[in-house]
């Protein structure tokens, strides 16, 4: 990206970079280096193409593969080296529109999908059951020709993200779009409720309080309170 960036930077342009994140398999050597936790792992979860297969076959019911807790911390540990890899990556594409000349009229906006289940046994999933942590994204915006940033306090939602970047490109949405610009919420006050449904699972987040639903009974908390 920041190759093609080089190349035309005289153009008005728009990249897309889609990158995989922490998800399997990781973007780490194929020696992984040794400060990777836990310290002298010996188990199944390293990176490269069998990695998902594997974390899958621990999610079998019975487990085809016994996950422990070294297994746990070697997977968060690959997610966190592949993430920070990302990061480095994601300075040097900045580096390179600055270095462009195009840094006081480009906008960048870095997001993700829903959140990782902290909370899974077995973790990065695409079946995991929602928790808060689903109604997590990552949202990063830096706007054209600004030197600060804004902090938006309010809970956001996925589907805000498409209203806001066209807003940023000066477009409207269309009236099919529910979500709202980011940079309009900074102040608003939380009472807006933010949705995740996978199937026919659902949970919602409203003014301190999470609901979940179809899977048993409804549950009602206060995280705030109760984790």
């Amino acid at each position: 990206a920041w190759t093609w960036i080089a190349a035309r930077k005289l153009e008005r342009f728009l990249v897309l970079v889609d990158a995989r994140g922490g998800n399997p398999p990781w973007a780490v050597p194929a020696a992984p280096p040794k400060s990777l936790a836990p310290e002298d792992y010996t188990g199944p979860i390293e990176p490269g193409p069998h990695a998902a297969e594997i974390l899958s076959k621990a999610r079998h019911v019975p487990p085809l593969v016994r996950f422990n807790d070294a297994d746990r911390k070697r997977a968060w540990a690959l997610h966190d080296y592949a993430v920070s890899a990302h990061d480095a990556a994601l300075g040097k594409l900045i580096a390179a529109i600055d270095e462009a000349g195009r840094g006081g009229d480009t906008s960048i906006l870095v997001t993700s999908d829903g959140g990782i289940g902290a909370a899974a046994h077995v973790p990065f999933g695409d079946d995991e059951p929602l928790d808060e942590s689903s109604l997590e994204s990552l949202l990063v915006f830096h706007s054209a020709g600004e030197t600060t940033g804004a902090h938006v306090r309010a809970p956001t939602s996925s589907i805000d993200l498409a209203t806001t970047a066209l807003a940023e490109l000066g477009l409207a949405p269309p009236r099919s779009f529910e979500g709202e610009d980011l940079f309009a919420a900074e102040n608003d006050d939380g009472a807006r409720p933010v949705f995740a449904s996978r199937g026919g699972r659902q949970l919602v987040s409203w003014m301190g309080l999470v609901a979940k639903t179809g899977e048993g009974p409804t549950e009602l908390c206060v995280p705030a309170l109760d984790a």
